[in-house]
């Protein structure tokens, strides 16, 4: 997914990389868990549904039972359902184009046969997990999966710090604050002084001694 992300944020700034991916999911994730979160502690305290023995039950269905009592049920729970297989099928073709990358020893435009490829394994893997140990088989494994990478990620995060002061240091050996951008501009272009001009006027002192 990293390299997904690096990808598409390609030619950005790093303030629009935090905005885009850091604050805005943030922001988007505060906004739903508060308008869900309240839904269910109201539909909860007024007893209109039992969710918390619904999630006790069946964790999966729990949402449903809570749009049951809302108005147009019907509707909303379509869109859940579409909005649940946008979400999947997104981070599983970013996912297979990311594996197809590495496996295309760094082709931007993986051939769509490894693509596809990719894409069936991660999906044959999901499902022999999802059948072996169920839900909590599949989480464990995401769990013990990324915990190595979670040394990676503080290992990334200091060498981006690093790089960062040192790039802040090259820009700070540049033209002085006080110096305007265009006679900065025009200064390193014009380079040193004429060689052609300075030889124009050693030679014309000696021609003005010959006659």
């Amino acid at each position: 997914m990293g390299m997904f992300v690096a990808r598409i944020s390609r030619g950005r700034t790093i303030r629009e990389f935090m905005v885009g991916v850091i604050v805005a999911p943030t922001g988007f994730g505060f906004l739903w868990f508060a308008a869900v979160g309240g839904t269910s502690i109201n539909i909860q305290e007024t007893g209109r549904a039992d969710l918390l023995a619904a999630v006790a039950e069946s964790p999966q269905s729990a949402l449903f039972q809570a749009l049951d009592v809302l108005p147009v049920p019907l509707i909303t729970s379509v869109l859940c359902v579409l909005l649940m297989v946008l979400f999947f099928v997104s981070g599983a073709d970013a996912g297979a184009i990311t594996m197809a990358t590495m496996a295309s020893r760094g082709n931007l435009r993986p051939p769509k046969v490894v693509v596809v490829t990719m894409g069936a394994l991660m999906g044959g893997v999901a499902a022999a997990m999802l059948l072996a140990g169920g839900l909590e088989g599949l989480q464990m494994a995401a769990i013990c999966g990324s915990l190595p990478f979670l040394v990676i990620s503080m290992a990334i995060c200091w060498y981006w710090i690093k790089a960062l002061r040192q790039e802040g240091a090259r820009s700070g050996e540049g033209p002085p604050e006080d110096l305007d951008t265009s006679e900065a501009l025009v200064s390193t272009a014009a380079g040193p002084a004429d060689p052609a001009g300075e030889r124009d006027a050693s030679v014309e002192p000696a021609g003005e001694g010959a006659r």
